[in-house]
């Protein structure tokens, strides 16, 4: 059996439902589509600053779309992402 992470899971939903609404509160509305692309500029954005993977990377927005694009460009750039509180 082959191990899939969330992000290679969320990755395939996006492919799938690509204009169908991922994140739909606060002030952000985002499609699968959207948070696919936002979340693999991130990853690119961790990978070419040198981060080493498996590396620790805190998460403070206040904003849930942020916090989940967050999350998920972080996992994607093989690393540990640890959420912080407000």
């Amino acid at each position: 059996m082959k191990h899939e992470g969330v992000h290679d899971l969320f990755s395939k939903m996006a492919e799938a439902f690509k204009t169908q609404i991922a994140i739909d509160g606060d002030a952000t509305r985002m499609t699968y589509g959207e948070v696919e692309d936002a979340s693999n500029s991130l990853a690119n954005l961790i990978i070419s600053s040198g981060t080493a993977k498996g590396s620790f990377i805190a998460i403070l927005a206040e904003e849930s779309a942020i916090n989940i694009v967050g999350m998920i460009g972080v996992l994607k750039a093989g690393c540990a992402f640890v959420p912080l509180d407000l």
